[in-house]
């Protein structure tokens, strides 16, 4: 029975209650039952309009709790089944809908109003089955990989067990399965692997992460018994590997299409390099990182290999011997990457290593996975890159001779010294030649070597870039020996404790003079505390600069700060500033960079005097301004960072 008056079920309520307290049971139980159907009947359409409500706003898993709750509360009626039937629809899953909107069928009853409307809504369901374009199917090959290749792995494997349709045509598709990394940490990567055996024979670059419970041994067997029969690169990071004879064994089943092997952190027990070497005879690229370097017969190494990329990291210090036995089979490296080294091995390298092209020599770098490589190795001659650290006496006498040989071919030269440089004299060979085509210079300078990178910088005229970090002090023959330099572009000044700020200021001068002509683009400093206002005045005239950083001064003042804006040129090249860590920059040298016609992106760090005002001024007056980054600058309020955010983005709209 169904009331039409509102809150009909209240009135039946009431009237119950007081038939109980008249002890006319039956009525009370009669009305009871009657207010009960009408309760579920409102229950059950507010149910219905919620579900509806959810499955417009695309969230069709609630939407499916309440649909399916109407059916809990009255399996007889058609509501139910129609609403879930329509959410399963609108997410594409005819077959869903289709098989709901039967159960209705089958359970309603025909007296039920919406009887025909599960029929008319399960007709509709299957006309649209039976239209439905299946995609994956009908894509061409050339297109389907494209698509592919857009979803991250794990979504890619998800996407195979869609149907069994999609799996083959997925599987066939071996450009999607061509690069592969497994992260044991990442839960969305199990499903990944659990495919791996179906698509090895597609897989041509494999990289397993942080499996230091053991390598799983579905791996190992598969790699033993051939599986893999493209595989070009292996990756084997922060994993445990149980057995070296097993690993050794599942090598030699790829050995002829491997090029590419990077053992990273391997644990457990290490791998002999000579095993390695003798059984992949035709790596191009190979990379260790382990506890120490294991070679158990040095006569098993072959005589020559192809490698043309060779890195090699160790806990312990790897003798000179050891990477001896290594150069000599490695004739043709080009890409040399050594860290924890014995620092007379540096004669080595210059006695075998007559292809190198870049040496990076006890300087610490992360070893990135190992890749696909070209079979073809472009020969050269000369080194274009030397990276050394904890360079001592006599790892600079060893090294003179090999950048004496490469003098016409070096661009890139990091000299990080150690704390003892002494016997100075042995640094002299360093100085005694030209190096023509040295464009990049960093290092680390000891207070008794100032001479020396002062010579190296008159020796190499075509020097671009000039970094100095982790010192105690330069002196001004190294400023003065920059300000001969004509191609000068770029000088970053990190973590020194001192320099002859006379002659700074003098070098910013020169370059000053010179207006356009000035080759200078970029001034960085990172903690550099002492450079003063004079200085800085100098850096302003410098109208050819396009960034500027200036981080952790300490004896700038405000007046300082201002002036170095107020000569700044609205004219100038300047696009990027960076101010951070500094106390006296005052609102008006903020203000005062609305002026500058091409200044696009400014960053403002840890500055403790600016305030809201400056940055809406900022903000709102500058014509060429883009972006604005604010971290940690105590009296500009968030509500300020996030309005100027607003500003720069109407900006850009227009």
């Amino acid at each position: 029975m169904r009331h039409a008056v509102e809150n009909q079920w209240q009135e039946l309520f009431c009237s119950s209650k007081r038939s109980l307290a008249n002890a006319a049971y039956e009525d009370a139980i009669a009305k009871c039952s009657l207010a009960l159907e009408e309760l579920t009947l409102k229950t059950v359409a507010t149910l219905d309009v919620r579900a509806a409500a959810f499955g417009h706003n695309a969230k069709y898993v609630q939407g499916l709790r309440d649909a399916y709750e109407i059916i809990e509360r009255a399996p007889n009626m058609s509501i139910g089944y129609l609403r879930i039937g329509e959410l399963h629809a609108m997410q594409g899953k005819q077959r869903l809908a289709i098989e709901i909107l039967e159960q209705g069928l089958r359970t309603v009853p025909e007296s039920d109003p919406g009887h025909a409307q599960l029929s008319t809504q399960l007709q509709q369901s299957l006309e649209q089955l039976n239209c439905r374009i299946d995609l994956i199917v009908q894509l061409p090959f050339d297109i389907l990989p494209k698509i592919m290749s857009y979803l991250p792995m794990h979504s890619r494997v998800l996407c195979t067990s869609v149907s069994k349709s999609w799996r083959a045509r997925i599987y066939q598709c071996s450009s999607v399965w061509r690069s592969i990394t497994i992260d044991n940490g990442d839960n969305d990567d199990a499903r990944t692997y659990n495919s791996l055996a179906a698509v090895s024979d597609q897989v041509r670059e494999l990289s397993l992460k942080g499996f230091d419970r053991d390598v799983p041994q579905e791996f190992i067997r598969s790699l033993k018994a051939g599986s893999f029969t493209h595989l070009q690169s292996l990756t084997f990071r922060r994993s445990r590997i149980s057995s070296a004879n097993t690993l050794l064994a599942g090598l030699a089943q790829v050995s002829g299409t491997l090029r590419s092997l990077a053992l990273i952190s391997a644990l457990d027990e290490v791998v002999p390099l000579d095993s390695v070497l003798s059984i992949c005879s035709n790596l191009i690229s190979f990379k260790y990182s382990g506890m120490y370097i294991k070679i158990n017969k040095p006569s098993s190494l072959p005589p020559t290999t192809r490698i043309a990329s060779l890195d090699l990291e160790s806990t312990n210090v790897i003798r000179a011997t050891q990477l001896e036995l290594l150069l000599r089979c490695c004739p043709d490296v080009q890409n040399l990457y050594v860290y924890r080294c014995e620092s007379s091995a540096i004669r080595l390298i210059d006695q075998y290593s007559t292809t190198l092209q870049t040496l990076k020599f006890n300087s610490y770098r992360i070893m990135v996975d190992a890749t696909s490589v070209s079979q073809d190795i472009a020969m050269t001659t000369g080194l274009r890159s030397v990276h050394v650290c904890r360079v001592d006496a006599v790892t600079a006498i060893n090294l003179a001779p090999l950048l004496s040989k490469s003098r016409e071919t070096l661009e890139d030269l990091v000299l990080n010294m150690d704390d003892d440089v002494e016997p100075v004299q042995l640094w002299d060979p360093i100085a005694t030649f030209t190096l023509p085509q040295l464009q990049k210079l960093q290092c680390e300078i000891r207070p008794a070597m100032q001479h020396t990178i002062a010579a190296l910088i008159n020796q190499s005229p075509s020097l671009q870039e000039i970094t100095f970090e982790y010192s105690e002090q330069i002196n001004g023959n190294i400023f003065n020996a920059m300000a001969n330099l004509t191609h000068l572009q770029r000088i970053a000044i990190n973590s020194v404790t001192r320099a002859d700020d006379a002659a700074l200021a003098q070098l910013f001068q020169k370059h000053g003079s010179l207006g356009q002509r000035s080759s200078l683009r970029v001034f960085e400093t990172d903690d550099f505390p002492l450079m003063t206002d004079e200085a800085l005045w100098y850096l302003a005239d410098i109208v050819t600069l396009e960034s500027i950083r200036l981080d952790g001064f300490k004896i700038i003042t405000a007046d300082g700060m201002e002036r170095f804006v107020g000569k700044l040129q609205p004219e100038s090249a300047l696009q990027t500033l960076k101010l951070y860590n500094m106390e006296a920059v005052p609102d008006t040298a903020i203000q005062g960079l609305c002026k500058l016609e091409h200044l696009r992106n400014v960053e403002l760090i840890r500055l403790k005097s600016i305030t809201d005002q400056s940055v809406a001024d900022l903000v709102s007056t500058s014509l060429s301004l883009q972006s604005l980054w604010i971290y940690n600058c105590a009296l500009v309020t968030k509500y300020m960072i996030k309005q100027a955010a607003n500003i720069l983005e109407r900006k850009r709209l227009i």
